[in-house]
């Protein structure tokens, strides 16, 4: 299941079917849609012009790690950290990632690899607490599965730090990178796009798979955004079921516009949804239906480059990896923790780069870690 979701920055997304079928019955589901509403206000030029700001802005490549606020104290080399992947390629690349950062630190990194089902992750976490290192990163694992574990990780005294969580810090949980919040900040960023581009007179939809959880608040913030920036532009949901991804989801995209057909926006909770449907929508006669993303593949940005695809919001596997790595050396040293929100990039056609491999959205994320690192 985990290779037919694959996030080509950033490994969260794949790890996702994990949690998913941790915590639901079936992978499956009918496609629906709910009615995100519309007023009768329209657009003003104050609102387009705070959306154009926020968009001049999110286009722009950060330049400067979330984490700015130095350790303050000597962090011990020496140290264990422990990494619960999932085993595939993208985790694979994760885990370069983090070893990266325990470089940096002087740190021995254990990765524990899984093949992402309940079992081998409720397995992993059972070693991780067995063997006691000095502290743990994981993803997108619900608690519900790791709850003794966790328990048991926090009477233990070490610190573990997650990513791509509904959960918030506590009970055994140092530390939460890309939870609801900054999804929900990203999705406002993504209907920034809309809103401009439509000049406020667009109508909208957000393609979501409700089985993800963490993917919901995304869609909240661009819907409920959507509508606080353009009252008058009809923003939707469309749910589609996780055993769509790499068949019919572009079907049932092409089925909605058809019975909406004043719908000439599609946002996508993640762009693997969109793998196919440029080719759909030009056999049905909708190439003038544009596609905003988020989490790049490496077809998205060909979709991009070849004005298949408008725009895509950029996951910073680089920005959430050394987030956790220096959640836990705080811990380690009794430092206090840094609420900090992931960047934040949004890349269009203008000002996409030319590489597509796993790179640093902050380009000298790793000198600057060290530095606040005291390395």
């Amino acid at each position: 299941m985990l290779t037919i979701i694959k996030r080509h920055r950033g490994l969260w997304a794949a790890v996702l079917a994990a949690a998913l079928c941790a915590t639901v019955a079936a992978c499956g589901s009918d496609s629906s849609s709910t009615d995100g509403g519309s007023s009768t206000a329209g657009a003003s030029d104050a609102t387009i012009a705070e959306a154009q700001t926020l968009l001049d802005k999110a286009r722009t490549r950060p330049t400067q790690i979330p984490t700015q606020e130095p350790v303050g104290k000597p962090i011990p080399a020496g140290k264990t950290l422990s990494f619960i992947s999932c085993g595939n390629e993208d985790c694979t690349n994760q885990a370069k990632v983090v070893k990266q950062a325990t470089d940096i630190l002087g740190w021995k990194l254990i990765v524990h690899n899984t093949d992402g089902t309940p079992p081998t992750l409720k397995s992993a976490f059972d070693q991780v607490v067995r063997e006691q290192p000095d502290g743990l990163i994981y993803n997108a694992t619900d608690r519900s599965l790791i709850n003794s574990e966790l328990l048991e990780l926090e009477r233990l005294r070490i610190p573990a730090a997650a990513c791509c969580i509904l959960q918030k810090p506590g009970r055994g949980i140092t530390f939460v990178s890309e939870g609801p919040g900054d999804e929900i900040a990203k999705g406002k960023v993504m209907a920034a796009w809309f809103v401009v581009d439509s000049a406020g007179k667009g109508s909208t939809v957000y393609v979501d798979i409700p089985d993800f959880k963490i993917l919901a608040p995304l869609g909240d913030g661009y819907i409920d955004e959507s509508k606080r920036l353009c009252p008058d532009c009809s923003a939707e949901r469309l749910e589609i079921p996780f055993t769509s991804l790499g068949k019919d989801a572009p079907n049932r995209i092409v089925s909605y516009l058809r019975a909406h057909p004043d719908v000439k926006y599609v946002a996508l909770a993640i762009d693997q949804i969109g793998t196919g449907l440029p080719a759909a929508l030009k056999s049905a006669g909708l190439g003038d239906v544009k596609l905003i993303g988020e989490s790049p593949t490496a077809t998205s940005y060909q979709y991009i480059r070849s004005g298949l695809q408008s725009v895509t919001a950029v996951y910073d596997m680089y920005g959430d990896m050394f987030a956790q790595v220096d959640a836990v050396a705080r811990a380690l040293v009794d430092a206090p923790q840094v609420e900090s929100s992931p960047n934040v990039w949004l890349v269009d056609k203008d000002n996409i780069l030319d590489d597509e491999g796993v790179f640093p959205m902050v380009a000298d994320n790793n000198e600057q870690y060290a530095k606040v690192w005291g390395k």
